[in-house]
């Protein structure tokens, strides 16, 4: 996996996201993509897909969730297993890791215990748990033609505008494929549920 599809992501962005394609065993030590990967891929945006994701899942977290009810067992106990357990946990911490792996269960179609739904929103409240400080309106972000990126040989920069938000730009290769985009993408899914509790 080249570090040029990571495009301006932050290196503890690209560093999760490397742990936790490696703990799906998606990528190997080597970082390089695994053939399940390029399986996976293919069924995405398909009627197969939340059946793949769900064979990974159960892959990966079966050692850890072999003692856990999951359609009806408490947040407590789920997060004494993967405390336990869990590979992924020493990388990005317990509540971070269980927001990810119930965002992967979601879009697997999987069905989860409704006592750890409560989960979502009271570790959503802030990254540490405790309630949000009070912010001032961001500031009015300015257009992407006024904040330019160089790009490298063989490279494109492509701004995107959010409203309400900063310019998003993302440096791509010239010659990306579809198929090369929709592992992007799925890099990208993956690592905003990591850090926005699957929402």
């Amino acid at each position: 996996m080249d570090i040029s599809v990571f495009g301006t992501m932050s290196g503890t962005g690209r560093s999760e996201i490397r742990t936790a394609l490696r703990f799906l065993g998606l990528i190997d030590d080597e970082y390089t993509v695994t053939e399940r990967f390029k399986e996976l891929i293919a069924t995405y945006g398909k009627p197969e897909w939340p059946n793949a994701l769900g064979s990974v899942l159960d892959d990966a977290y079966g050692p850890i969730l072999e003692t856990v009810a999951v359609e009806n067992d408490t947040l407590s106990k789920l997060h004494e297993r993967f405390r336990s357990v869990g590979g992924l946990v020493q990388a990005v911490g317990v509540k971070k890791a269980v927001r990810f792996w119930m965002a992967a269960m979601h879009d697997a179609q999987r069905k989860v215990s409704p006592h750890f739904g409560a989960a979502s929103t009271t570790v959503t409240a802030s990254a540490n748990g405790a309630p949000k400080a009070k912010t001032r309106p961001p500031a009015k972000p300015k257009a992407a033609a006024e904040v330019p990126l160089k790009d490298k040989s063989g490279t494109k920069s492509v701004p995107f505008l959010i409203p309400g938000k900063p310019a998003v730009h993302i440096v791509m290769p010239d010659d990306i494929t579809l198929d090369e985009w929709a592992m992007v993408d799925s890099y990208l899914r993956a690592y905003i549920k990591l850090n926005k509790g699957g929402k």
